[in-house]
């Protein structure tokens, strides 16, 4: 959600061929959405979502920005709408402010927003474009129903879905009554998140090489196969893990649409700069997360834990030893916030 909400926010301010070409890669011109449409979603979803500042604690967090060159003559009433609506600064800067104190402001800010995480993210960015947005998601683990510490274990993953990757990697070990369903190519475990109305959702393909057909089925099983589970007693392993990944998107974006490349006319872009001779630039996407054992839980009594071994008779098992697909999404409204996979953990 957090790269269509930077792209509807681009949406909103172009015109003609190019406007449609984002409404088509974007879908809103399947769903018949109007700008309106989008505009008020969009400011609901991130009230809902994202709340600002100090309102409440962040497990998923998704900071952008916009930065805009000087010569471009932003158009004020433009940056006044989109940025109240859209919740996305739009940041004006000259060559210079990439190492004055713009660059450092943006840098404290995304600091704050991701825990620290990101403390220079503006120093990673090396592009001559006039226009660049930046996306960032922060994710940290924070459950429920929290995993037993005494009860973590080191287990096999086979890295790649390969026999010969196999690597012995800490998991965190659950018991507990969690909704479940089995697939045709996959089974899927619900995990609740704390706090928010969110739930990660782990795909875990029947054989450990069947990430790719999870992954194509993906779509069809998330509405289908979802409201299927039931909750059922489970003893759950999954590994341990965290991951950076940073990537230039505007390539992929247009190639959705099958687009080699894509230039907006100078007059497209209007409602936002008055510079004729302006072009959107390129999108800088960034991603952490942090998967542990943290919960939320009230400390259990050591003694109401139930042993492992009278457990495991009750239960069943859920093991996650190879690559799975993860999602993050809100069940009541069935909005996706955000799709990964785990495919190698190194240690």
């Amino acid at each position: 959600m957090s790269v269509m909400h930077v792209l509807s926010s681009f949406h909103f301010g172009l015109r003609g061929y190019s406007e449609k070409v984002f409404a088509d890669i974007l879908g809103y011109s399947k769903r018949n959405l109007t700008k309106l449409d989008v505009m008020q979603t969009f400011y609901v979803l991130m009230n809902k979502y994202f709340p600002r500042p100090g309102t409440k604690p962040y497990l998923f967090n998704s900071t952008s920005t916009i930065l805009v060159k000087r010569e471009l003559e932003l158009i004020p009433a433009f940056k006044h709408i989109a940025e109240g609506f859209f919740r996305i600064p739009y940041t004006v800067i000259d060559d210079r402010d990439y190492h004055g104190k713009t660059i450092k402001r943006l840098n404290k800010w995304v600091a704050t927003r991701t825990n620290n995480r990101f403390k220079y993210i503006m120093d990673d960015i090396r592009s001559s474009e006039k226009v660049i947005a930046l996306n960032v998601i922060y994710f940290k683990s924070a459950w429920k129903y929290k995993f037993y510490p005494h009860e973590n274990s080191g287990e096999i993953f086979y890295n790649r879905g390969m026999i010969n990757k196999a690597k012995e990697i800490p998991m965190m070990c659950m018991m507990n009554s969690l909704k479940h369903y089995s697939s045709t190519y996959h089974r899927i475990l619900e995990l609740p998140l704390k706090n928010q109305k969110l739930n990660m959702y782990i795909f875990l393909p029947k054989s450990i090489d069947g990430i790719y057909e999870t992954e194509l089925d993906l779509v069809r099983s998330v509405t289908e196969d979802l409201p299927k589970m039931q909750r059922t007693n489970m003893t759950v392993y999954i590994p341990k893990f965290e991951f950076q990944s940073s990537a230039y998107l505007s390539k992929c974006f247009y190639g959705l649409n099958g687009l080699q490349s894509f230039k907006p006319d100078p007059d497209d872009l209007s409602v936002m700069f008055r510079n004729k001779n302006s072009s959107l630039g390129e999108m800088y996407h960034k991603t952490y997360m942090n998967v542990t054992e943290e919960g939320f839980d009230i400390p259990l009594n050591s003694s109401k834990i139930p042993s492992r071994s009278i457990w495991t008779r009750k239960s069943m098992l859920f093991k996650a030893t190879h690559p799975f697909v993860f999602v993050i999404r809100d069940p009541g409204t069935q909005i996706i916030l955000f799709i990964g996979r785990v495919y190698e953990i190194i240690y």
